[in-house]
């Protein structure tokens, strides 16, 4: 049998903000707004899994309202945030990872940001240093994909916080940082659930990450195997899982 889990991993791809031409806040909503999601969704995952425009795609401080408020795929929207960034005609470095999926994607990228009047070069890099290149500041607009953590924090403050030690892009918001603090001191998790919400907006509204998808995960597995659940993270407990006797 064939199981499918609506996953809350994002993936996208992400920009260092504190480092030229990434610097220019106009020119990453522009990639933002001219990211068709749809189209990603169609040719990279097959149809399945949801179209993402923000961090957290589930779990307790899941907000489906937020969905709508990410910077979604308008050609229009994005060619006036390009025109205003001053960055037209220009060429920019997409650098990834060596992988079938990636190149495909990249090239897939390549061919929309067309549409904005600029230039993207493809950089490919082996896949065992692509991470190292990125934390070592070396590449500056790569592909990427993270898993969520049962609490919020685990996955945003490492991402955002201004300390974070996944912390890539060079976020350093001070209002994200007292918020996420605020939030991982309240044990009430419906009240730190709406500050959650208003970190999510702040990073929507910082645009260093350009979301596109969250998706589908799926499982083969025999139909005597029972316990087998999906959990968040997407680690299997080997511990909970038996056989039945039938």
């Amino acid at each position: 049998m064939i199981e499918e889990l609506q996953s809350a991993r994002f993936a996208g791809t992400h920009f260092d903000l504190d480092k030229p031409p990434f610097d220019n806040a106009d020119f990453r909503k522009a990639i933002a707004h001219a990211t068709d999601r749809e189209q990603i969704k169609e040719v990279m995952y097959g149809g399945t899994g949801r179209v993402a425009t923000h961090p957290l795609g589930g779990g307790w401080a899941y907000d489906p309202s937020l969905d709508s408020e990410g910077l979604d795929f308008d050609l229009d929207l994005a060619k006036e945030f390009v025109e205003a960034s001053g960055m037209a005609g220009e060429t920019f470095t997409l650098t990834a990872s060596n992988t079938q999926f990636n190149q495909t994607l990249a090239q897939l990228l390549q061919a929309q940001y067309q549409e904005l009047g600029i230039t993207v070069e493809i950089e490919t890099v082996n896949a065992a240093d692509a991470f190292t290149l990125t934390k070592e500041d070396v590449s500056n607009w790569v592909p990427t994909s993270w898993a969520p953590r049962a609490d919020p924090d685990g996955l945003l403050r490492i991402l955002w916080y201004s300390t974070g030690f996944q912390n890539t892009t060079g976020s350093d918001n001070a209002t994200i940082d007292e918020l996420l603090d605020e939030a991982a001191s309240i044990y009430d998790t419906a009240e730190a659930a709406e500050i959650y919400h208003e970190v999510e907006r702040l990073i929507i509204e910082q645009a260093d990450y350009t979301f596109q998808h969250w998706p589908s995960v799926f499982a083969v597995r025999r139909a005597e195997l029972q316990n087998f659940v999906y959990h968040p993270d997407l680690i299997l407990r080997l511990r909970e899982f038996s056989l039945s006797s039938s």
